[in-house]
């Protein structure tokens, strides 16, 4: 073989190769860069994008031995090299292909990935290049190269474990940072969140009350991981700042133990606890001690607040201080609750004084997330009025129960309540629309051995809610059963038909099926459009 070959085809290849794993570096990142999550993907994808790799290697070696076989070499200007021509294509292809799938949450090319981005087409070159050399020795020329699409996967997780070490390092300097800010700040009230589900709601409509008296920073979006509160704090924590507010997630145990140590909060928000993430922790009493290192992590007079009525939260409250918590009781509670399609009204009562609350925020749950932000906020010194007139102009988190008007149609959007409460609490909301129901869902994830119940008592609460569903994904055959069960139990509150339920493979799929429903009146809930890394 030719260099004037081997050195064009081997940079080309490498870039080829390494845009090819760019799905890859997606998923790393949307599972922190954790090895276990992006197995755990492929487990659920069933081994999908590998296969790709497979098939994208074998048709790319068949061409090539091919051309390799039926043209010999002579010389450069004869066909014996056009096999390459084809591996090239065919990658070009899969890019192409790759690329043109909308992503709900693409990659970001943060530092850390460019980085492992470079690393990864270093490793791409020299499979590439060894692989031309191992053919040359055999005698079998370039075409062996064509497997080298089978390593993609290796050399991405090659590439994030020889950073490993480096990005670790990176990742304390970072926090370390962020420790030393917060430290200069003695004043700072320094607030955790966390829970099964309602973090990212509970934080905003906090932050909205908190910030009637004290100037307030809060981690953006779904910023829950160390690195993102890091960077909330290193980027956007100044001398004025008197509360951070901070949502912590989890979905291993010790992560909240971990952003506990880079806050140290002295006063925490449980929302609630459940099997979401039950796929990771095993057990619900997992989950529980999981959730629980916020309340663990408080100083002696710190607070926290939650709601009475789960007997995992009930642990918390008798493990702690009793000076610690608030929880719904004869001091704080709410009365005279209605929900419709408009908002919520109810009167909150917090230590016998009362206020009527008028709030755009829709489904039964919301009196009780805003009494537990208001009982914060009123720790904190903001007033029952305060508190009134800022829940007047609360807006619904993005993706959280969130209504908006289109053509011909009302949306709900609850694609980011990936839980069985979640999804319950949202068909109430339909149901309280008029017109047709329908609603667009492909279901749970991380149940672990729940997730089949789960599914028939969505199932269920669809039957009784809906008029039509369209069930997106693996999950829609359990999900049907379990409207099937509710239609043949027959209560008097389901009129559910069979015919309306609608299986699709994708949301492309599920939005051209919605185009073909007739009714000037209609309402959509999509409930939990599920990230890139459980497609």
């Amino acid at each position: 073989m030719h260099l004037g070959f081997i050195i064009p085809f081997t940079i080309i290849m490498s870039v080829l190769l390494t845009i090819c794993g760019i799905k890859l570096f997606q998923i790393y990142q949307l599972n922190s860069y954790r090895h276990k999550g992006v197995w755990h993907w492929f487990k659920e994808t069933k081994f999908d994008f590998p296969i790709r790799y497979f098939a994208l290697a074998l048709l790319s070696l068949i061409l090539c031995m091919v051309f390799f076989f039926a043209f010999p070499y002579s010389n450069i200007g004869n066909w014996y090299y056009a096999g390459g021509v084809f591996f090239v294509a065919f990658c070009v292809v899969f890019c192409i292909v790759q690329f043109k799938k909308k992503q709900k949450k693409p990659l970001k090319i943060t530092p850390r990935v460019l980085r492992t981005l470079i690393v990864s087409l270093f490793w791409n070159a020299g499979t590439v290049f060894g692989l031309l050399m191992l053919g040359d020795v055999l005698g079998q020329g370039y075409y062996i190269s064509a497997i080298s699409a089978l390593f993609i996967p290796a050399n991405v997780a090659l590439s994030f474990l020889i950073l490993y070490p480096f990005e670790r390092l990176n990742h304390m300097r970072y926090i370390k940072s962020a420790k030393q800010k917060l430290s200069v700040n003695q004043n700072l009230i320094k607030i955790g969140i966390t829970g099964s589900y309602g973090k990212t709601s509970a934080k905003d409509i906090l932050t909205i009350f908190l910030s009637k008296k004290f100037k307030t920073l809060k981690t953006p979006a779904s910023f829950n991981t160390p690195l993102g509160i890091a960077k909330t704090i290193n980027d956007n924590l100044t001398p004025d700042i008197e509360v951070l507010v901070a949502e912590m997630g989890a979905r291993f145990h010790g992560d909240i133990a971990a952003l506990c140590k880079i806050v140290e909060p002295k006063y925490a928000i449980l929302t609630a606890i459940a099997n979401q993430h039950l796929d990771t922790m095993k057990t619900l009493d997992g989950i529980f001690k999981t959730k629980y290192e916020l309340i663990a992590s408080l100083p002696n007079d710190g607070f926290a607040v939650f709601l009475e009525g789960s007997d995992r939260l009930q642990k918390a409250y008798e493990k702690c201080h009793t000076d610690k918590i608030i929880i719904q009781s004869e001091n704080a509670r709410v009365e005279n609750e209605r929900v419709t399609s408009d908002g919520t009204v109810f009167d909150m009562v917090i230590d016998d004084e009362m206020v009527s609350i008028t709030t755009k925020l829709l489904g039964k749950h919301i009196p009780s997330m805003l009494l537990m932000c208001a009982a914060m906020a009123k720790k904190l010194g903001v007033s029952l009025e305060d508190i009134k007139n800022a829940c007047e102009e609360l807006e619904p988190t993005p993706h959280r129960l969130e209504l908006i008007k289109a053509p011909h149609m009302t949306i709900i959007d609850n694609a980011y309540n990936s839980n069985p409460e979640g999804a319950k609490r949202a068909l109430e909301v339909l149901a309280s629309f008029e017109g047709l129901k329908v609603i667009i869902t492909p279901g749970f994830v991380e149940l672990g051995q729940d997730m089949e119940i789960a599914h028939i008592e969505l199932g269920k609460d669809i039957a009784k809610h809906a008029d039509i569903a369209i069930l997106v994904g693996s999950s829609g055959e359990t999900i049907k059963e379990g409207i099937l069960k509710a239609i043949e139990e027959g209560n008097g509150d389901v009129s559910f038909s069979e015919k309306n339920i609608n299986l699709v493979a994708s949301l492309d799929e599920a939005m051209e099926y919605l185009k073909q429903i007739d009714g000037e009146k209609k309402t959509v809930l999509f409930e939990n459009d599920l990230p890139d890394n459980y497609k």
